[in-house]
């Protein structure tokens, strides 16, 4: 829940499918115990990820 809530206040929220990605991807892996791959990792994903550290400059 702690890690919705932050992605939701994030600058991210609308692209990242946080939601999704977390009951579709990762809690079956963690069920499964194993790792996850890197194309799971990056399911989902329609961000660029470079600009966060400008973003959180911006924040400050």
């Amino acid at each position: 829940m702690y890690a919705e809530t932050a992605f939701d206040q994030s600058l991210l929220c609308e692209e990242a499918h946080f939601r999704e990605w977390l009951l579709d991807v990762t809690v079956p892996a963690t069920f499964e115990d194993r790792e996850m791959t890197a194309t799971e990792q990056e399911t989902l994903r329609e961000y660029n990820g470079s600009p966060i550290p400008v973003m959180r400059a911006d924040w400050k």
